[in-house]
């Protein structure tokens, strides 16, 4: 079950020379693409340099220091694997070229992950153990693919439960690690996939019938339509030069973190817009009446505003659960508040529009 598109045409929101997206599957975007053969070869580095690998393959924060040490520990390698310099764009491009994904090793996949489909249908878990297995002897490489499969049912699960509050002490923690940390696995997921529009469609088709036949694909779908903006707002703020990083899970948790920028001095919260174009404000801005006054000046009228309230009421609503969250949080470095309308990123890719790029980029020109 596809997620349902927008009928509001994109022409109505901005103008046509606006909606052209912020390209991140041609090869110029190597650091994507240098991702996924660098998984691929993981195991093939050492303990400490494993590690290091693992941190930049699942983009958390990496100090300078840590930088270098990871140039010092691929370039190498690079060399003597592929017999062409790391440091050498065009070499590189070269290499991934060559690399990337054959359309039969794509096929190969989609065709193991609707066999997992077709076990949760009948919910046999002997034969979904049995699937599980024969993927990651034929891919090796995606254990990311059966976490996100296999883990979803107790994901929402959990999910549904911490909305109820229904669980309490140890188990609430558990289940809010859980859940974030399959957000975040997700994220990274659809970053590494995003240059492949056919199967990420195929494999959120996949992910929304385990929703269904869990009963829980009204949540799921919310799920979805989060995690997308958040990898939105990732690639946006990746194109204005910020060196976004995903949080750790307990990170995510105790300090409301969804992005991490500018080596880990400021802070990201990432939200769908009720608005109809992208904007970002600091939550110190959010408590200055002038800075409120001119953003509600160039706001549009609202998408869903039955009530027809004034957008000044809709925007201080919007504003105030994320300060609710930084006062819950008593957040030290500065945060902004990335709100990003849906019809404005791909709902399978996650790549933005260029409308959004702008956005960011003039934002934090000045801030």
């Amino acid at each position: 079950m596809e997620t349902p598109v927008t009928k509001e045409p994109l022409g109505a929101i901005v103008g046509e020379k606006d909606l052209e997206r912020a390209d991140y599957t041609k090869l110029e975007n190597i650091d994507y693409h240098t991702r996924q053969i660098l998984a691929q070869h993981r195991e093939e580095f050492s303990g400490a340099a494993q590690v290091l690998l693992q941190k930049y393959l699942n983009r958390l924060l990496l100090l300078p220091v840590e930088q270098d040490q990871l140039h010092e520990i691929i370039a190498p390698w690079w060399e003597y694997t592929y017999g062409s310099s790391y440091d050498s764009p065009q070499e590189r491009r070269r290499v991934i070229e060559k690399q990337r994904g054959s359309k039969e090793y794509v096929q190969q996949r989609l065709e193991e992950l609707y066999k997992i489909v077709k076990s949760f249908s009948k919910d046999n878990q002997a034969d979904q153990k049995v699937f599980r297995e024969s993927f990651l002897q034929r891919f090796p490489d995606e254990k990311q693919t059966t976490t996100l499969v296999f883990e979803l049912a107790s994901v929402l699960k959990d999910t549904n439960e911490l909305n109820r509050q229904k669980s309490h002490g140890e188990m609430r923690l558990r289940q809010l690690v859980n859940t974030a940390e399959y957000r975040l696995i997700l994220i990274n997921y659809i970053l590494n996939n995003n240059h492949d529009l056919e199967y990420l469609k195929s494999f959120w088709n996949i992910l929304s019938y385990i929703g269904a036949v869990s009963h829980e694909g009204t949540l799921f779908h919310k799920i979805r339509n989060n995690v997308v903006t958040e990898a939105a707002a990732f690639v946006t703020l990746d194109k204005a030069g910020l060196a976004p990083a995903l949080p750790r899970p307990l990170q995510d948790i105790q300090e409301a973190t969804d992005i991490i920028i500018r080596d880990g001095r400021e802070l990201v919260q990432v939200k769908g817009s009720p608005f109809t174009i992208p904007f970002l404000i600091s939550l110190q801005e959010c408590r200055d009446e002038r800075v409120l006054e001119e953003l509600t000046a160039r706001l549009p009228i609202p998408k869903l505003n039955r009530a027809q309230r004034q957008t000044s009421y809709i925007l201080k609503d919007f504003l105030n659960e994320a300060l609710r969250v930084e006062t819950q949080h008593a957040q030290t470095r500065p945060v902004h508040l990335f709100a990003i309308p849906r019809e404005l990123c791909d709902q399978t890719t996650a790549l933005p529009h260029e409308r959004v790029v702008y956005e960011a980029k003039s934002y934090f020109k000045t801030h």
